[in-house]
C-alpha cells in the first residue's frame, strides 16, 4: 500500500530539471508570462491504475495536492525568472460521444480503469467538484472541466490566450500521446513529468532522480520513437503537424485505435514521399485526409503500387477504418467542426465562466486552516 498524496507529489517536476528544461526549450524567446495546463486526466491515471494499493488519507488531500502543484510551478518562474504565470487545471475522461461515432470503443479502456472501484472514484469526483469551487479564490488558478477531450480543451484556451498583449509561453504538463499534437501551436512546449520508480514499485520520494523531458517541434518524433520503443532516426525535419496522421495510421494506445502500418514504417514512408515532393511538409491534412492515408497505404506494399491507385483505394474498408481514426483523434478537425456545427454538444463558450479572479488571501487562509489542516495549502509561496 502507498499513499495517494505521495503519488501525486511524486509527479511534480523538481526545480533543478525544470530551470534545465526552460533555459534549453525557451532560449529565444521573449515571453514574461507563463500559460502553465496541466491534464488532469493524465495525472489521474496513476490513481485509477494503483487504486487497490493506495491509502487515500484525508478525503481532501486529492485537491491540496494538485493546489500545491499549481503553486510548485507558479513560485518556479516567478522566483527564477521573475515571470507572471497562470495555470488552467483542465480535466475531461476523453470520451467524447461523437468520438465513439467515428470509433466506437474509443478509450474504452479508460472509462474501465476509472469505474473500477466506486468508492475510489466519488473520492476523486468529489475532490474535483472542491477544486472547482475553491479555485476561483486562489490568484492566476483556474478549474475547467470539460465534456471534450483535454487536449481540445487545453487548444481552444491557448486561442482564446492569443490575443494577450504580454508575450507569453505555452506549457503543457501531461504524459499523454494524444496531447503531443498541442505543440502545433505557436510558443508551445509540452512538458512531460517522469521520475524513475523505486524497485519496490512504489512511488519516487522527493529527491529521487528526476528524469522529465519536454518535447517541441523538433524533438517530437524522436520522443514518440523513444516512448515506442522503436528506433528511427529522419535524415529530415518531420514537422508535428502529421502526429495525427501517423497515430490514425499507426495507432494510439492512449485511445484504443489499432496499428495498420506499423509506426517506424510509416514514418520511413513520409520522409520519402517528402523528399520526392508526394508531402508538403508543414501543412494541414484535415480537409484532405483521406487522400493522405490512401497515399501512404499504397506506398506501404510495392505489390499495392502495382496493382491499385489512390482512387481505387479510397472507399476501401481499410482506408474509411484510418480515416475514422483520424477524425477521431485530430484536434483541428473537430475543432473546426465544433465550431461550425450547432448540433455537436459544445460547452466551450462556458470557459470565460471559469476563468474568475476573486482572490480572497485572508478567506484563504481561514479555509486553509479549517479544511486542509491534515493536507496543508502552500500559501507562503502564493
Amino acid at each position: 500500500m502507498f499513499d495517494l498524496q505521495a503519488l501525486i507529489y511524486s509527479q511534480f517536476i523538481t526545480y533543478d530539471r525544470l530551470t534545465g528544461m526552460i533555459n534549453e526549450s525557451c532560449r529565444d524567446s521573449n515571453a514574461n508570462v507563463a500559460h502553465i495546463y496541466i491534464d488532469m486526466q493524465s495525472l489521474l491515471k496513476s490513481i485509477y491504475s494503483n487504486i487497490d494499493k493506495l491509502t487515500i488519507g484525508p478525503y481532501n488531500g486529492l485537491t491540496s495536492c494538485m493546489i500545491n502543484m499549481a503553486i510548485h510551478y507558479k513560485y518556479f518562474f516567478l522566483s527564477r525568472y521573475n515571470t507572471t504565470c497562470k495555470i488552467y487545471f483542465v480535466y475531461s475522461n476523453n470520451c467524447p460521444e461523437y468520438c465513439k461515432k467515428w470509433v466506437p470503443n474509443y478509450n474504452a479502456r479508460n472509462i474501465q480503469v476509472a469505474n473500477h472501484s466506486a468508492q475510489h472514484l466519488e473520492i476523486i469526483n468529489q475532490n474535483l467538484r472542491m477544486m472547482k469551487t475553491i479555485t476561483p479564490y486562489i490568484d492566476n488558478i483556474y478549474f475547467i472541466e470539460t465534456q471534450h477531450e483535454t487536449g481540445l480543451a487545453i487548444h481552444h484556451l491557448i486561442q482564446m490566450n492569443m490575443n494577450e498583449k504580454e508575450p507569453h509561453m505555452n506549457f503543457i504538463i501531461t504524459k499523454d500521446q494524444y496531447n503531443y499534437q498541442l505543440i502545433n501551436n505557436p510558443n508551445t512546449i509540452i512538458l512531460r513529468p517522469k521520475r524513475l520508480t523505486s524497485n519496490n514499485n512504489q512511488p519516487v520520494q522527493p529527491g529521487e532522480r528526476d528524469i522529465s523531458y519536454y518535447i517541441n517541434s523538433l524533438n517530437i518524433w524522436s520522443v514518440i520513437c523513444l516512448e515506442r520503443k522503436i528506433e528511427f532516426n529522419p535524415s529530415i525535419l518531420i514537422y508535428p503537424n502529421l502526429v495525427t496522421l501517423v497515430y490514425a495510421i499507426s495507432g494510439i494506445k492512449q485511445r484504443g485505435i489499432a496499428s495498420t502500418i506499423g509506426i517506424k514504417k510509416c514514418l520511413e514512408i513520409i520522409q520519402n514521399m517528402i523528399i520526392s515532393g508526394n508531402i508538403v511538409n508543414n501543412s494541414s491534412y484535415s480537409r484532405f485526409a483521406t487522400d493522405m492515408i490512401a497515399l501512404i497505404y499504397l506506398n506501404s506494399s510495392k505489390e499495392r503500387m502495382k496493382n491499385s491507385s489512390v482512387q481505387a483505394l479510397q472507399n476501401t474498408g481499410t482506408i474509411m477504418g484510418i480515416n475514422n481514426n483520424y477524425k477521431a483523434i485530430d484536434l483541428s478537425y473537430q475543432y473546426e467542426l465544433i465550431r461550425s456545427n450547432s448540433n455537436i454538444y459544445s460547452d466551450l463558450d462556458l470557459f470565460n465562466s471559469y476563468l474568475i479572479d476573486l482572490y480572497d488571501p485572508e478567506g484563504l487562509k481561514n479555509i486553509n486552516e479549517q479544511y486542509f489542516k491534515d493536507c496543508p495549502i502552500d500559501l507562503m509561496k502564493l
